[in-house]
C-alpha cells in the first residue's frame, strides 16, 4: 500500500445498526463474529482499549483483543456515517486530492493528517515526509524503513515533472542514507504535475508550490 489512509466513523452509528456484528479478537485467529447486548457486556475492553505497557504473561492476549472487529454485512453506506478521513502526511492528502480530482470525483468529507506519530499508522515502510521545489531543484525528504531496509540503502527513485515545457524524469536507483535529497535540471514551473514513485510504489502525485532563491545582502 503506497498511500495508506484511515477512514473515521462514529462507533456509535455503525455498530448500533441492525446488520452490524462484533468480535472479541482478531477473527482470524479462530474468533467467531457475535450480536447482542449480552455477547456485548462480555467484551474485555481494558484489553481492547489497552495502550501502554504490557509483559509477556498477556502481551499475546492484549495483541489479540486490540483487533477486535466491528463488520456490517454486505455494505455500509458512507452518508451518515463516515466522520473523516485522516492520512500519515501531509503529502499522502494531497496525493489523495490531487487523484480525485483527475478521477472527477467530489469527496465533501473533513480530511487531515496524523497529528500523533503512530497513533494510526505504523510508519515501518519507506515514505516522503517533506517536499520543496525551487528554482530547477526538487528537494525530497524520506522516512526511511525501520525494519528490513535495502541493501547498501540503494533504493529505486523515479521522479517524473510534467510541464508545459515538456516532461523531465529521474529514474534510476539512488543511495539513500542521508534524511534529504536533491535533484537538479527540471523546469522552474509551478504548474507542474510531479508524480514520483519509491521503490515502485506511489509516494506522491499532484503539484508542488514554485519558489525561486533569493540571496539577501
Amino acid at each position: 500500500m503506497s498511500v495508506p489512509v484511515c477512514f473515521v466513523f462514529r462507533l456509535s452509528d455503525v455498530l448500533c445498526r441492525a446488520d452490524a456484528c462484533f468480535s472479541s479478537g482478531n477473527v482470524q485467529r479462530s474468533h467467531d463474529f457475535r450480536t447482542g447486548d449480552a455477547a456485548f457486556d462480555q467484551l474485555d475492553f481494558d484489553a481492547i482499549y489497552h495502550d501502554s505497557w504490557t509483559d509477556s504473561t498477556n502481551r499475546a492476549y492484549i495483541h489479540d483483543c486490540r483487533m477486535a472487529e466491528v463488520a456490517v454485512r454486505n455494505r455500509l453506506p458512507l452518508d451518515g456515517t463516515l466522520q473523516g478521513i485522516l492520512f500519515r502526511t501531509s503529502w499522502d492528502m494531497e496525493t489523495f486530492r490531487y487523484l480525485l480530482g483527475e478521477a472527477g470525483i467530489t469527496c465533501n468529507y473533513r480530511m487531515g493528517v496524523e497529528q500523533i506519530s503512530s497513533s494510526l499508522f505504523m510508519h515501518e515502510g519507506l515514505y516522503l515526509t517533506d517536499l520543496t521545489f525551487s528554482d530547477d531543484r526538487l528537494q525530497m525528504s524520506f522516512h526511511f524503513p525501520l525494519r528490513h531496509p535495502a541493501p547498501e540503502n540503494l533504493y529505486d527513485v523515479h521522479a517524473i515533472q510534467d510541464c508545459a515545457a515538456g516532461r523531465r524524469l529521474l529514474n534510476k536507483q539512488l543511495k539513500l542514507d542521508k534524511p534529504s535529497f536533491g535533484i537538479t535540471k527540471y523546469h522552474p514551473d509551478g504548474d507542474a504535475v510531479w508524480t514520483i514513485y519509491l521503490e515502485k510504489e506511489l509516494a506522491f502525485r499532484g503539484r508542488l508550490q514554485h519558489a525561486r532563491s533569493q540571496v539577501f545582502g
